[in-house]
């Protein structure tokens, strides 16, 4: 219950661009939302239980591979516009190693090893959950399939994309570079993404993110820095909304 308590009151202050966001759909009727990095489905739940698209065609592609995702989605996954698959997206399509939280899912769980190597943010977190006599048991590894974006929204016949939410604790590079393809056709409208690091190269990380989408036609409109990672580790974390744009505008 205090792990579910905690986990909403950090969303709440996450994903704050819903302005923007409503605003990209607004005239819309033919509405695609990706969230990579699902979870409990925080972000999407927003638009799917909006009053604003109870008339409009909108279709949700859900991705997650915590084990439990299935089980908190069980009211959802069977509707019929909503998609949900028990697959990473990264830079090809294989199998590999997904470093799982058991002590708290909701944080550091990720094909990237950063949460999991770095010593005082497990530290610091396990001494939180001690507090509140939670288990601490600490990441356990699980072999998932990965498929990379351009493959599967070919493989579905995907033509355009309004919002694309990414949620990976720090393996969102791996994410960028399986969608140059869809990124060069121009059919992803916005994105919400957030992007982890180093602190002592964090800055370098941001930066090379944010050409390779400019390049693209993605544009940063606004970014929040995400406090909670931050604090007693040697993580950043920022949250970050692009919006897409044409050079002939």
């Amino acid at each position: 219950m205090l792990k579910n308590i905690i986990y909403y009151l950090l969303n709440l202050s996450f994903h704050d661009f819903d302005k923007e966001l409503f605003k990209i759909l607004k005239n819309n009727n033919n509405i695609t939302i990706f969230d990579i990095g699902c979870f409990k489905g925080v972000f999407f739940k927003k638009f799917y239980n909006s009053r604003l698209f109870k008339n409009r065609k909108i279709k949700f592609h859900l991705f997650d591979i915590n084990p439990n995702v299935k089980k908190y989605l069980k009211n959802y996954i069977n509707k019929k516009n909503i998609f949900y698959k028990y697959l990473a997206l990264g830079n090809k399509n294989k199998i590999q190693n997904y470093n799982f939280n058991t002590s708290f899912e909701a944080s550091g769980s990720s094909m990237a090893n950063l949460y999991k190597n770095d010593k005082s943010w497990i530290l610091s977190r396990n001494l939180f959950l001690k507090f509140f006599f939670q288990k601490t048991s600490g990441y356990k590894k699980i072999k998932v399939p990965v498929c990379t974006f351009d493959s599967y929204v070919k493989k579905n016949r995907i033509k355009n994309i309004d919002i694309v939410k990414i949620d990976v604790d720090g393996s969102e590079e791996d994410v960028l570079m399986g969608m140059k393809n869809s990124l060069k056709k121009k059919i992803i409208k916005s994105m919400q993404l957030e992007i982890t690091g180093n602190k002592i190269n964090f800055q370098n990380k941001e930066k090379k993110i944010i050409k390779f989408l400019k390049k693209n036609n993605l544009y940063l409109k606004d970014s929040k820095k995400i406090i909670s990672v931050s604090l007693f580790s040697s993580l950043k974390c920022t949250e970050n909304l692009f919006i897409l744009k044409n050079k002939s505008s």
